[in-house]
């Protein structure tokens, strides 16, 4: 397989960090960084694929709870989405507009016996 060729500007001590694991593993410096992004990529895959809604995403006397049933509702409609996530806290494209009106008209409802405005 072909590899690219590709420079980037790294800190002493991440070099140090590079060396230290080469030597260490026995493996190619290339490989080395290599092995680390694929493990972080696992690692932050999870987050990257999970739409995370908060409580101050609903306005302001929203409480964990009503997030937390947000979430529910919006997982019974196939949506990949879990509660809290401070790096993703904002409502995007993912979920349809019509998906997320009518999941906060039924918290709405559960809540105060009205639909949301």
């Amino acid at each position: 397989m072909t590899k690219q060729v590709t420079s980037y500007r790294l800190s002493l001590l991440t070099l140090n960090q590079i060396n230290t694991l080469s030597e260490h593993t026995g493996q190619s410096k290339a490989n080395v960084i290599q092995t680390a992004i694929d493990r972080m990529y696992r690692e932050e895959i999870k987050d990257m694929s999970t739409y995370y809604i908060t409580n101050a995403m609903l306005g302001d006397q929203a409480t964990a709870d009503d997030a937390r049933r947000l979430v529910a509702l919006l997982a019974q409609r196939g949506y990949d989405v879990a509660y809290g996530n401070p790096r993703r806290d904002q409502r995007d494209e993912e979920i349809r507009q019509a998906d997320w009106n009518d999941c906060l008209d039924i918290l709405s409802r559960e809540k105060y016996g009205k639909p949301a405005e």
